[in-house]
């Protein structure tokens, strides 16, 4: 028991830096896709992540030292399929026709043991059919690919940290962990009767993308930086400033950080801007980058007196008539789950 606690703790402790590492390409799959994070959607996948990195931990945890696993002599396979029933008659008390000790059987580490490898994986299952929309034949191959890596993880001694394996290779985990994964993809139903359905958040997402949020542009703007600091690098800051302002004028309404994440400028009317909005709006932006101070607290001066039906209009688009809109197309694409 106290193995698990250490994973699990050492996943908390984890879990945080892959958060962060993991966020802003999230954040660009979401706003590409949708226009939007929804909370809800947030935390099923941040959730996933969390477990995966669970059981991850638990099958590794904790290490042995180097001398250790030198000097264990023992197997380091076991490839007879199903032997996991053959030790339960063997190391339980169990008796077929002494029902007495059925339930003081069922309490011995070997079926303990039995049963956690399965219940490991019925949230991947879970997972799999819930969120990401996975049919039962999907469900059995990645429950089986993820258990092989696992396998294998502990048959390479940790990658070749360790001479040997300090863990042992089991055929029997294989068929112990898919059928956990399938166990999952079953009883999903039932769980998911009580949370939104895949079409209700992909509905709700598309819906709230369809306001091009202060978020949304930040993130199209960080996006654009790297892409203007790469070319002041081989040009000048005048350069980077020319082609910040020309791109957005020559593609009507973009710029690389708006395309991934399918925003257009456009004028008041919905058409394409002039260049002489052009060069207001991104010159204005631009070179707020040499003043972030100032850029930062206009925005909030702006955020803070703004009227509430204007509250999505930035300083800058005002003073060039142009707005930002969300080119999304609600594409609802549902896989079809058939058991």
């Amino acid at each position: 028991m106290n193995t698990y606690f250490i994973a699990i703790k050492s996943a908390l402790i984890l879990f945080p830096f892959i958060a962060v590492f993991i966020t802003f390409p999230y954040m660009v799959f979401q706003y590409r896709k949708y226009g939007s994070i929804p909370w809800f959607r947030s935390a099923v996948l941040y959730s996933f992540v969390l477990y995966v990195l669970c059981m991850y931990l638990l099958i590794i945890l904790p290490l042995p030292s180097k001398e250790e696993v030198l000097n264990t002599t023992g197997p380091i396979t076991q490839l007879l399929p199903f032997q996991f029933v053959r030790d339960f008659f063997k190391e339980t008390i169990f008796v077929i026709d002494q029902p007495e000790t059925w339930l003081p059987a069922m309490k011995q580490n070997c079926f303990l043991q039995v049963v956690c490898n399965i219940l490991l994986f019925v949230p991947f299952g879970i997972y799999m059919r819930y969120y990401f929309r996975c049919n039962w034949k999907k469900v059995f191959l990645f429950s089986f690919l993820l258990s092989l890596f696992f396998e294998l993880t502990q048959l390479s001694g940790l990658y070749g940290i360790y001479k040997r394996p300090y863990r042992l290779f089991d055929v029997d985990d294989l068929f112990l962990n898919t059928s956990g994964g399938m166990v999952g993809f079953f009883i999903e139903p039932v769980l998911g009767y009580l949370l939104p359905s895949k079409k209700a958040l992909d509905e709700m997402a598309y819906k709230k993308g369809k306001r091009v949020s202060v978020i949304r542009r930040l993130l199209a703007f960080m996006i654009d930086g790297v892409v203007i600091v790469l070319i002041i690098s081989f040009g000048s800051f005048a350069v980077g400033g020319m082609y910040f302002i020309l791109v957005l004028y020559f593609t009507k309404g973009y710029t690389p950080g708006m395309w991934i994440l399918r925003i257009r400028v456009v004028d008041k009317g919905g058409n394409a801007l002039s260049l002489w909005q052009a060069v207001i709006r991104n010159g204005i932006l631009y070179y707020g980058i040499s003043m972030p101070f100032v850029l930062i607290g206009l925005i909030l001066l702006e955020r803070l007196f703004s009227k509430k039906e204007s509250k999505n209009i930035l300083f800058y688009e005002w003073m060039s008539n142009t707005r930002c809109v969300s080119v999304i197309q609600e594409e609802y694409c549902y896989n079809t789950v058939s058991l």
